[in-house]
């Protein structure tokens, strides 16, 4: 399987989660009214087909309402159902149907009985609501149609009418020819559902992906994951981000909102040391994705990793470009929200040694006064290494708020460590609220050039008024200490 389809199955797991609950739970309301009302059904078959006893199939209808009313009850209950708790609820509910169909047979000939067509609805009532790959049908469409044999070969135990039916050879004729029958709608079923699947499966890339042909991924996250691509037309090389669709459906429309309305924004963005954004596409089922610009390079992170502490005027030069990309940010109305060194990306570009540039603008929030507002306050968004206190006391992060993430990372650079670490991410975010930053010269033997350290401490202030009053300032405030 080459890397394209490979993405495509990942993203469109979560995808077709999502649309299978969507799915099933329409299809629980349409059972909950549609089920009940084939109580007049059997109200006629009693009366003018075959004399039975009414009260045994509203019995049977009975049982079938509560068990596709607890279906439906936990298909309307957050959380989402997981995929294993999903599968059971299919395999469940759609069995249960077909046994209760079965079983309505006692009183309607028995295995002579027409009521195989009823199992045969519920096969493809099964194959249009959850249509899925063949090898995940193969099970439930089994499931389903054993249930006939099995319910009336059950039910002939206690039944003596039932009994000498299987002792008779027309009618066991008539029961293995409702089988076949059986076997080949389930067998149909599983195409059926199979061939809704692969086309479904087909548009989705051709959708979200079909203008970049994915090449390698270079990049996973919390977030999603981060692919070299290749635009078909243009033959530019780009990376494309590639988000998760998210967990809860009915939260997609504000997601995919507040996703456009920051991409858009960071797109705007012209300054040398921002990543550039060319293109962005949403699908139907709420999967996002951006292209931007292939750097070449290393992240911050894996330089702390490698070297440690590095020279103060070259920790200076790398942080005072981020601050001069995110002063324009901030300009434009856009905070940041995740500044850390994996967003802090360093490459050569028109001759510059270590260009710094932003990435990652998917915890941004667009605060100009005309937005709306589609972030939920009280989150605390960002990294806990370099997160600030009044965002984890529950504040709305601001452009001070980057102010204090650039200065976690310039202590970083400067120590070689950051300003506070513990096993436990608690114990970190409660000492950015509560402990005074450790002074740099208590972790550095070496003497850090005059002032440097003040600026570090004052971004790293506890209170937002107390830090650099902006991103501009930082930089300015840096701009002597940058090596030659």
């Amino acid at each position: 399987m080459g890397f394209e389809a490979k993405i495509a199955e990942r993203a469109i797991e979560q995808a077709e989660h999502v649309g299978t609950v969507l799915r099933m739970r329409k299809a629980s309301i349409i059972g909950l009214v549609v089920w009940p009302l084939f109580g007049l059904v059997d109200w006629f078959v009693v009366s003018y087909v075959h004399a039975g006893r009414l009260w045994y199939y509203l019995v049977l209808r009975a049982i079938g309402m509560l068990w596709i009313g607890l279906g439906a009850a936990r298909l309307h209950t957050r959380p989402l159902p997981s995929p294993r708790l999903l599968r059971f609820l299919d395999v469940g509910v759609f069995t249960a149907l077909g046994g209760l169909i079965s079983a309505t047979a006692l009183e309607l000939k028995g295995i002579a009985s027409p009521l195989a067509m009823g199992v045969m609805v519920v096969l493809v009532c099964r194959a249009v609501v959850i249509s899925d790959h063949w090898r995940r049908s193969i099970v439930p469409m089994i499931s389903i149609t054993a249930t006939y044999p099995v319910v009336l070969g059950a039910l002939a135990l206690v039944s003596p009418n039932l009994a000498v039916q299987f002792a008779d050879p027309v009618a066991l004729a008539s029961f293995a020819l409702s089988i076949l029958f059986l076997l080949g709608a389930a067998a149909v079923a599983v195409a059926g559902g199979h061939a809704v699947w692969q086309v479904r499966h087909q548009v989705f890339v051709a959708r979200s992906l079909g203008r970049y042909r994915l090449k390698q991924r270079i990049g996973k996250g919390a977030n999603g994951e981060v692919w070299s691509a290749e635009h078909r037309t243009l033959g530019r090389e780009v990376a494309v981000k590639i988000i998760r669709a998210h967990q809860e459906p009915d939260q997609v429309t504000s997601r995919v909102a507040r996703f456009e309305r920051e991409v858009r924004a960071t797109a705007s963005l012209g300054h040398p040391n921002t990543v550039r954004v060319f293109d962005y596409g949403v699908t139907e089922d709420g999967l996002c994705y951006y292209a931007m610009e292939l750097l070449s390079g290393r992240d911050l992170g894996e330089i702390l990793r490698r070297e440690g502490a590095i020279a103060p005027g070259r920790a200076a030069h790398l942080v005072r470009q981020a601050a001069l990309a995110l002063a324009e940010a901030h300009a434009s109305g856009i905070v940041h929200r995740d500044i850390k060194p994996s967003n802090l990306f360093v490459t050569s570009a028109a001759g510059l040694d270590e260009l710094v540039k932003v990435l990652d603008f998917g915890l941004a929030r667009v605060v100009r006064p005309d937005d709306p507002q589609l972030t939920r306050e009280g989150w605390a968004v960002g990294t806990p290494t370099y997160i600030s206190p009044e965002v984890l006391q529950g504040s709305v992060a601001e452009a001070r708020s980057d102010i204090y993430a650039l200065g976690g990372i310039l202590y970083h650079l400067l120590c070689g460590s950051p300003p506070f670490e513990a096993d436990d991410m608690y114990d970190v975010m409660l000492a950015h609220m509560k402990q005074p930053v450790p002074p740099i010269g208590e972790r550095v033997a070496a003497k850090l050039p005059d002032g440097l350290e003040r600026i570090v401490m004052r971004c790293l202030a506890k209170e937002p008024r107390e830090r650099m009053p902006s991103a501009k300032a930082l930089a300015d405030a840096l701009a002597p200490y940058v090596a030659a």
